[in-house]
């Protein structure tokens, strides 16, 4: 898994370019689903523009809630927690 329940993502792949490189919100698990793989509910703080799951022709417009596969999505894990720069310069 790429991601976590309550993570913060980044999408780097989607069957529509003007999604890639949105930043989401993990939300909950939905499952295997239409040949994507694992799949899970995310929100975004700007909408995203899908496609049906039935036919991948009609697009859905201005959607927060979507679903997003796990190979799709790389957690952003932020700062690390340790510095492994020294604070001191050695003569």
């Amino acid at each position: 898994m790429n991601v976590r329940k309550g993570d913060l993502a980044i999408i780097i792949k989607a069957l529509l370019p003007e999604n890639i490189g949105k930043i989401v919100e993990v939300f909950e698990p939905l499952g295997d689903d239409c040949g994507l793989g694992f799949r899970w509910r995310v929100k975004s703080a700007k909408p995203c523009r899908t496609l049906s799951v039935v036919d991948f022709k009609t697009i859905y417009r201005d959607q927060d809630d979507i679903a997003v596969p796990d190979a799709w999505m790389r957690s952003i894990t932020g700062l690390p927690i340790t510095d492994d720069i020294k604070d001191e310069v050695t003569a």
